[in-house]
């Protein structure tokens, strides 16, 4: 007899496909992507001037949006804030 065990919930496979990217993905994006393909949408144009201002990226995963911004446009701050997987019970 077998059992199967219980799927993973998506937020703790999200957090590990975070961190396997983030360990074979280090270079700062030239792009700003809005998906999660990260091969399309508009790019950081689309939040208009940026010159001074304070950037905070919820949800940022690896923090390659929030890495493009802070290397490629000209504002004063990034926050870049990921929460930490679900502890398991």
């Amino acid at each position: 007899m077998t059992s199967a065990s219980p799927a993973a919930p998506a937020s703790d496979l999200w957090h590990h496909y975070g961190r396997r990217r983030a360990q074979t993905d280090r270079c700062v994006p030239e792009r700003l992507y809005w998906t999660r393909g990260q091969d399309s949408g508009p790019g950081a144009e689309i939040l208009g001037d940026l010159t001074g201002a304070r950037v905070i990226d919820l949800g940022s995963g690896a923090g390659r949006q929030a890495a493009h911004l802070a290397v490629h446009h000209p504002v004063d701050r990034v926050d870049a804030v990921e929460p930490p997987p679900p502890s398991t019970p």
